[in-house]
This record gives C-alpha cells, structure tokens and sequence, in this order.
C-alpha cells in the first residue's frame, strides 16, 4: 500500500484521515503525525509534509499529487504541477514528490495525467 523509503511515507491517497492512514502501515513502535508543531487527531486529514514520528525514526508524508499541502487533491494541485511542466513555477521538495506520481524522476505531462484522473474520481 505505502511506499516506505529515504525517510518518506508515499502512495497516501488524498483525505485519508489520520485514523485510517495509521491502520494502514506498519513501522514497529508508537507513533504520531505533526502538522508543524501540531499534533494532528484521528479525524484529521494528513496532508504532504506532515511527519509521522515514531520512537526510531521521523518520515514525512507525501500524499499522491498534493502539491499544496493540504490533503486535498484539487484544481489548485493541477495547476501548481502545470506550471512547473511549463516552466513558470518549478515545484521542489515536497511538492516535487508529490506531484512525481509515474516514478520517473520528473514532473511530465503524464504526471498531469494522473492528477487529473485524481481529481476526476
């Protein structure tokens, strides 16, 4: 389900509240996200750049095309992933990851593709 390397927790898929986002994975150890230096509730959905801390590591979280941070994936995610394809805003760190859904190593036409099809489910 999640992709788990470098530091990072990746392939979250968008309004995943946190609930559901820790039954979904498995590190060993208790844990926690952060949004900042705000402890996030169950009920809340975990977004690009919040940090699960466990007792042996710290990884942040990058949901797939939320470029925005906000866990939400919408039109402004597109947007923010067309202009780096454009050239007119380049997205970085963890924009950057989150909107490099083919794996690839760039930010494409392709990725576009997928937001779209993120946004039009």
């Amino acid at each position: 389900l999640y992709s788990i390397q470098n530091g990072y927790i990746k392939n979250v898929t968008d309004q995943t509240t946190l609930e559901a986002f820790l039954k979904n994975i498995t590190l060993g150890g208790a844990g926690y996200v952060v949004r900042g230096q705000t402890v996030l509730k169950n009920t809340d959905i975990v977004a690009t750049g919040d940090v699960l801390k466990t007792d042996a590591e710290n990884y942040t979280i990058i949901v797939q095309a939320d470029t925005s941070g906000d866990g939400i994936v919408n039109i402004m995610d597109l947007m923010q992933a067309k202009r780096h394809v454009l050239k007119n805003r380049l997205l970085t760190g963890n924009s950057f990851l989150a909107a490099e859904l083919t794996g690839d190593g760039t930010v494409n036409i392709m990725d576009i593709m997928r937001i779209i099809r993120i946004i039009m489910k």
